[in-house]
């Protein structure tokens, strides 16, 4: 279709491509300590493995938490849990136990009730294990936690959180990156760069229109404080 209309302008275009020279940037250095050398970030920018060595540049220790499961997803919270232990260990974070609470189903309204009766003992941080990927439970739970009670929450979808072929040790990396992001969301730095300006403030700011209201929209500011 495109060449017909490309016939009846009479055009067409060229086959060779034009060449342009291009710089390749090097690779960031990532630092996991202001005294170790850092490592090269990858060509695929993934330098997860690395945790395997390193610890965080900062972390905060969790004493006070809460995991928030459905009956039937119990045996699978339980052993990521315990590959989250074994990641954050390996990275210098230490995790207490949580106080797992089981819910009899995976209803928004059910989880709401028990964020409710957590939210009052004044937890670091609230895990909630849930089925799938329904919009209106992940809504309910953000909504109760970053809107009525600024709590960090980690929301784990069931079939992420389940061993491939039964094999505990294949959720070592989803833990580790699960753990990363409770880190940071404590106030922990997982790794720094190396940035060439000081005294500078790096800002990211992000709007989310409502899907439901085209006259509502909302907007999310992120930015550092200690360079």
């Amino acid at each position: 279709e495109s060449m017909e209309v490309f016939k009846t302008w009479q055009m067409e275009l060229d086959r060779r491509l034009v060449e342009v020279p291009g710089r390749l940037l090097p690779q960031e250095m990532i630092f996991f300590s202001t005294t170790a050398n850092g490592v090269q970030a990858g060509e695929q920018a993934d330098w997860t493995a690395h945790f395997r060595n390193n610890p965080m540049f900062a972390t905060v220790r969790l004493n006070r938490w809460y995991l928030i499961v459905p009956n039937r997803a119990t045996r699978e919270a339980n052993d990521f849990l315990g590959c989250m232990i074994q990641a954050a260990r390996g990275m210098r974070f230490e995790i207490s136990n949580c106080e797992i609470v089981t819910i009899p189903d995976d209803n928004p309204g059910t989880y709401v009730r028990t964020l409710d009766n957590i939210l009052n003992k004044d937890p670091q941080l609230i895990m909630c294990v849930v089925t799938n990927n329904k919009a209106d439970r992940y809504t309910a739970i953000k909504k109760k936690c970053c809107v009525d009670r600024a709590i960090p929450t980690q929301v784990m979808v069931q079939k992420t959180i389940t061993p491939k072929g039964g094999n505990v040790r294949t959720l070592m990396s989803v833990a580790t990156k699960v753990v990363i992001q409770m880190n940071c969301k404590l106030g922990g730095v997982p790794w720094k760069v190396k940035i060439p300006l000081n005294g500078l403030m790096t800002i990211g700011f992000d709007v989310c229109h409502d899907a439901k209201d085209k006259s509502k929209s909302f907007g999310a500011m992120v930015a550092t404080l200690d360079h």
